[in-house]
């Protein structure tokens, strides 16, 4: 059936937590296929991953038109990856919408600060007068000072002002634990959905985050939880006042949570928490080599690499050259009118002077208008027709099978996607009926199934190849090129990572 098909495979396009449930049934639903294959005997990852790909991009249809045994592959190789790809596909929103929480809570708490800070400024200017006044006068006596300072501020004011201080000032490792507790409930309600109905395992280095996260799911209500027993070592520095009392022991069930939830979400980054089964959230030791098969292959990477196996003579020779370096480099630090340190907010940072402008000769401002004159007046499609028939790069540009393309005028109509995505125009400008390689229905299919990220780097990496081997390249450095400007770039659709900029167009 391809309308089950289509829903077992779709991933979460809206970075929002009813669509994060939503998937999540949809995992749930995998699961209950029992689709977890055992890994098939003698097919490489690569081809594996391969076919899988085709599965998940192509429509039905395309599927259902291959001819066997490519057929049956193809499918097989989808629900061998499905659940795995699904468990990313969770694992990524939740991740995300975990960031969206704690950057809403610290918005708000920005934002409430600025809204009292009228109320900041007035009793910091009544204390700062305070101490003005105590250090002014040196000759008045230490008993006599308090009715002094009573004469000028009563006391209740001055404590009023310190209350105001005390409520409003904030610790350079603040967390916005009131604005996280009027997001209690949505909190809540997406960590245990995480924790209780996606498959994640750990590292060595993600332990105490899993040791916690087990006593959380084994508590029947976080906020009232007995948290005697609760494993605080995973509580980061700057959580712990929140969290603990003054002898060590969790006092704040709430707080404890948002620990809990701030350190996941740090290890799920640095993948010690990853998804079990999973393809970009795997374990990232998937792969490496371990005893047996390491103790083999290790004289052939050394060799290779000009290492020897010694280890710790190889960590001493690295420290010697990062300490000569580090020497080398703070001894002139003094003698460098560029180079200054400063201290901002208990942090001391390397400032280093912005260059100067340099300025134009007459001899390159001529060259420059005699390269202008050079130049032939060609459109940017003539000018990449030109470097595609040079280099030959259009052959790396394959299907989704990773085999090259067999239509006639290929090269015209990835021309035309290329100018249309690069551009910023839509495929709409540079269609044409007429021509077969210009039809809106080729560019759609030559974009959906060919242009993707690996292709187009394969692309970049044979153009600079075929740069470097230019003459002039020499003249210029080594032939290596780069670049960045601030064009964005179309989406077809919203996805987890991609969609309106909320400071133009809103939430939603």
């Amino acid at each position: 059936n391809f309308g089950k098909l289509e829903i077992l495979r779709a991933s979460p396009l809206k970075r929002r937590q009813s669509d994060f449930l939503r998937h999540l049934d949809r995992l749930d639903a995998l699961r209950n296929f029992g689709l977890r294959l055992m890994p098939p005997k003698g097919v490489p990852s690569v081809q594996l991953e391969r076919l899988s790909r085709v599965a998940r991009r192509s429509k039905p249809s395309a599927i259902a038109a291959l001819k066997e045994p490519r057929r049956t592959a193809t499918v097989a190789a989808l629900f061998y990856t499905l659940e795995a790809s699904a468990q990313d596909d969770a694992t990524e929103l939740g991740e995300a919408l975990i960031s969206d929480l704690f950057r809403e809570a610290e918005h708000a708490q920005a934002t409430d600060r600025a809204t009292h800070q009228r109320g900041l400024d007035k009793a910091a200017l009544l204390l700062r007068n305070l101490a003005g006044m105590l250090i002014s006068d040196g000759e008045m006596p230490f008993e006599a000072w308090q009715d002094a300072v009573y004469a000028h501020w009563p006391k209740d004011n001055i404590e009023d002002a310190m209350a105001t201080v005390d409520s409003l000032i904030q610790p350079t490792t603040s967390k916005p634990y009131n604005e996280l507790c009027a997001r209690w409930r949505r909190t809540r309600k997406l960590f245990f959905n995480i924790t209780t109905r996606i498959d994640l395992a750990t590292s060595p280095g993600g332990h105490q985050v899993a040791e916690a996260v087990k006593w959380l799911r084994d508590q029947p209500d976080w906020s009232k939880a007995d948290v005697e027993t609760a494993p605080t070592d995973v509580i980061s520095k700057s959580w712990r006042p929140y969290v603990l009392d003054g002898v060590g022991k969790v006092e704040n069930p709430k707080a404890y949570v948002f620990a809990i939830i701030d350190a996941w979400h740090k290890a799920v980054k640095r993948r010690d928490v990853f998804a079990t089964p999973g393809i970009r959230y795997a374990d990232p030791r998937i792969g490496m080599l371990e005893q047996r098969e390491w103790q083999n292959a290790k004289g052939i990477v050394c060799r290779t690499l000009n290492r020897t196996l010694d280890g710790p003579a190889e960590v001493k020779r690295l420290t010697d050259v990062l300490d000569a370096t580090f020497t080398r480099v703070a001894a002139r630090a003094n003698q460098n009118a560029d180079l200054k340190f400063e201290t901002a907010r208990d942090k001391r940072k390397i400032m280093v002077a912005k260059l100067d402008r340099l300025g134009e000769p007459d001899s390159l401002l001529t060259l420059r208008r005699q390269v202008h004159h050079l130049m032939p007046k060609a459109g940017i499609p003539d000018i990449l027709l030109e470097v595609m028939s040079r280099t030959g790069f259009a052959k790396t540009i394959t299907h989704l099978s990773d085999r090259p393309a067999q239509v006639q005028g290929f090269e015209t109509s990835l021309c035309a996607v290329l100018v249309a995505q690069a551009c910023n125009i839509g495929f709409e400008p540079l269609a044409r009926d007429d021509h077969p390689a210009l039809r809106q229905s080729r560019l759609s299919w030559l974009n959906q199934n060919f242009i993707r990220p690996e292709t187009l780097a394969a692309a970049n990496a044979h153009i600079v190849a075929a740069h470097r081997k230019l003459p002039i390249t020499t003249h210029w450095g080594d032939g290596q090129t780069a670049s960045a400007d601030g064009m964005r770039f179309m989406a077809p659709k919203s996805a987890i990572h991609a969609g309106p900029n909320p400071k133009y167009f809103g939430r939603g």
